[in-house]
């Protein structure tokens, strides 16, 4: 039986989003009588904005944000590679909600997996484990992966049954380090004091402006800061600099490949950034350099568009306009 529960605790995890722990540890400062708000960042890209908002968390007591607000990086589940943000906010609802599926259960007995140490000799049965999972769920359970569990108990009995006669050993690999990897998983939201970030670029590509539209209304109904950035995330570094306001605006919203067709070409936007900065590339720059120029960021994105919706199609960023009203807190 304590087996069983320990199983049905992986259907609470919907999607796996989890809290980054080297991000976001709890501030070492707050009282008893003090309000501890958490700030949550789901970052569409998986380098460059973790990178910013990292520092940010580290610098925010210098740059006028108060040190009771935690800085909490969402990781996406792993192998997840989700560049949409439609998709990014309806994990986040899923996750964020009691409703319960499939991909709860194999995402979390997989990570069991990566932290085991007799698999490090054995990776090749974490694909496979993987795939006789999937197959277990779509043959066996007759359900998809996106599906409801409909009885958590019988369902929990069924995967443990199975999984113990096919693959004993891994079973009890996942059994020892379930409650571990549960405790990384909860994102302990309150909707009442704490801050949720959906944090994009705004990439008509791959970005429509009906799901545009979906995922802001979606935005407001549940109370999330939709951070966008027309047309990316570089367009907000960009700002640290007053020599942004030189630059043609039409090329930044472009922001078009130069030298394109060669191995060294670069979108407009990154070129530039990389001038001011010296160097520069997406998992690697100064982020300390620029968020010593935040308060020049603020102002200079006041010379774009920094509303919504009309970040639909304009040029601009209202992530400016959101640390700003972090600033205000606890004043």
């Amino acid at each position: 039986m304590e087996v069983f529960l320990c199983l049905r605790q992986c259907f609470r995890l919907e999607n796996n989003l989890r809290e980054s722990k080297t991000f976001g540890n709890r501030s070492k400062t707050r009282t008893s009588d003090e309000v501890n708000r958490k700030c949550y960042f789901f970052c569409e890209g998986q380098e460059t904005e973790p990178i910013y908002f990292a520092k940010l968390k580290d610098m925010r007591s210098k740059v006028g944000i108060s040190p009771l607000i935690d800085f909490i990086q969402i990781e996406k589940p792993r192998g997840e590679d989700w560049s949409n943000p439609k998709k990014m906010v309806d994990a986040l609802c899923l996750d964020l909600s009691n409703a319960i599926t499939y991909n709860t259960l194999i995402n979390a007995m997989i990570d069991c997996l990566y932290t085991s140490d007799y698999l490090i000799k054995h990776k090749d049965k974490i694909k496979e484990f993987t795939d006789l999972l999937i197959s277990f769920v779509h043959e066996q359970l007759k359900v998809q992966e996106t599906d409801i569990v409909s009885d958590v108990t019988k369902t929990t009995k069924a995967v443990y049954d199975f999984f113990n006669q096919q693959r004993p050993k891994i079973c009890n690999i996942i059994i020892s380090n379930i409650n571990d990897i549960l405790d990384n998983y909860e994102i302990t939201f309150d909707k009442e004091i704490d801050f949720l970030c959906l944090v994009v670029d705004r990439d008509p590509e791959s970005f429509t402006e009906f799901q545009f539209d979906d995922v802001l209304e979606t935005c407001q109904k549940n109370n999330f800061d939709f951070l966008i950035s027309n047309p990316n995330f570089e367009f907000w570094l960009l700002l640290h600099f007053d020599d942004i306001l030189d630059l043609d605006k039409n090329k930044l919203l472009r922001n078009e490949k130069i030298n394109s067709g060669s191995k060294s070409s670069i979108r407009y936007i990154p070129n530039e950034l990389r001038k001011c900065l010296g160097k520069y590339k997406k998992n690697k720059y100064d982020s300390e350099l620029l968020l010593e120029k935040l308060d020049a960021a603020i102002k200079n994105e006041k010379q774009y568009c920094e509303t919504l919706p009309e970040l639909k199609n304009e040029l601009g960023s209202n992530i400016g306009l959101f640390i700003e009203k972090l600033r205000q807190i606890d004043k």
